[in-house]
């Protein structure tokens, strides 16, 4: 092989072969939660903070609130808080995975949303005739008229 026949055969390999790829994600110990089952109680956590810091609980019984949120979140998914302490130390301290259980618990959110709105997500059908569909809040979709040259 040549100089640059090198050259491009060693870019190649840069591109596409010896690139750090997708870190195995570690797997917890035992007592530690899955990385699915951390990210839907987390996430449903999150709803709770994010409830006492936008005021949603009345200031005089607030912390009693939050406390009894949590009770009802422990309760109905089974999990001790200190179970769920202990999986949040852990989980949270092993950056190589914690994209992917924020990603995980972002997609817990957004379902729940769905679900609270009464939408259920399909992903719509490609349109390839040219006429896209005009959305109109409380409206059904309805397809655009073509626009005629002249008018």
């Amino acid at each position: 092989m040549n100089t640059c026949g090198w050259r491009v055969w060693w870019a190649a390999v840069g591109l596409f072969g010896c690139g750090p790829g997708t870190p195995d994600l570690p797997e917890p110990p035992a007592g530690i939660l899955s990385m699915d089952s951390f990210a839907l109680v987390y996430a449903e956590a999150q709803l709770i903070e994010a409830a006492g810091k936008h005021g949603m609980f009345r200031a005089d019984d607030g912390e009693v609130r939050l406390a009894a949120a949590y009770a009802e979140l422990f309760a109905r998914t089974g999990v001790s808080e200190a179970r769920y302490r202990e999986s949040f130390t852990w989980w949270f301290s092993h950056p190589e995975a914690l994209t992917e259980v924020l990603s995980r618990a972002t997609d817990r959110l957004n379902d729940l949303e769905r679900e609270e709105n009464g939408v259920r997500y399909v992903p719509a059908p490609v349109d390839t005739s040219g006429t896209a569909p005009t959305v109109t809040p409380g409206k059904t979709l309805r397809a655009r008229k073509p626009v005629q040259p002249g008018n």
